[in-house]
Formats: structure tokens, C-alpha cells, sequence
């Protein structure tokens, strides 16, 4: 599994996006976000995801259960990375956050409604291949 970080928050200090990526059988990618997702992060995220997907893995596995903030930035990046892997004949599946903030904003913007959220790891996995 490879760690990297993506991004810093520097104006208020809250602290920084960990970004982990595991690549799994089955062209499968369990992205793992660990901190606050917002505006200052969203373009580090999008360059990631244009590498793996380059690489030819367009199924993607987002572990959101250690992200402690997402803003309506954040969210328009997932949606714009559910479209280009779509698109690619892929899908993504997100790991129920535990940040009760963070998912309500998934809920609030319909994401809920358009994109399995899972509880954990696994199930994700399960769920992306189960079409394939």
C-alpha cells in the first residue's frame, strides 16, 4: 500500500489529507482519505485519480471512515470522478464515513442516492465487482 500526502490546510491549521492507495486483483484501487477534503485539496486529488486511471483501473474504492470534513468542493470532485470512471466502464463505491458531518453531506447532495456507500473494506470490493 502506498501513503502519500496530497495536501496541506494551511489557513486554519486544522491539518493535512492523507492519501493512501492499495491496488487490489481485478484492476480494483481502495483510495483511503484520512483528514479534511475541501476546495485546498480537491486538485492533488484529481491529479491521483487521472494516474490511476491512466494506468487502466477505473474501479475505485473510496475509504471515507477516517475523513474528518468534506465540503461541497469535495463532493463535486466525487462526482466528477463516479463520471470519468463511468464513462470508462468502471464504477465507484464508498466505505460509510464516521464522521456524522461527513455524511450528512454525502446525504445532503444526493450522493447517497447515486453511489453505494458500504461499511466497510470488503463489502466495497464485493460491491464493485458484483456487476462485472
Amino acid at each position: 500500500m502506498g501513503q502519500s500526502v496530497i495536501g496541506i490546510r494551511e489557513s486554519d491549521g486544522v491539518g493535512e489529507l492523507v492519501f493512501q492507495t492499495m491496488k487490489l486483483p481485478d484492476n480494483v484501487v481502495v483510495i483511503g482519505l484520512e483528514g479534511p477534503f475541501d476546495h485546498d485539496t480537491e486538485n492533488e486529488l484529481m491529479r491521483a485519480i487521472t494516474e490511476i486511471q491512466v494506468g487502466g483501473t477505473h474501479h475505485l474504492v473510496f475509504n471515507l471512515s477516517r475523513l474528518s470534513a468534506l465540503t461541497s468542493s469535495g463532493i463535486g470532485t466525487f462526482i466528477k470522478i463516479v463520471g470519468s470512471c463511468r464513462e470508462k466502464g468502471g464504477n465507484v463505491v464508498i466505505v460509510q464515513p464516521r464522521e456524522p458531518a461527513v455524511q450528512e453531506m454525502l446525504r445532503l447532495f444526493g450522493l447517497v442516492n447515486c453511489i453505494d456507500i458500504v461499511d466497510n473494506v470488503n463489502n466495497a470490493v464485493k460491491a464493485i465487482l458484483a456487476p462485472l
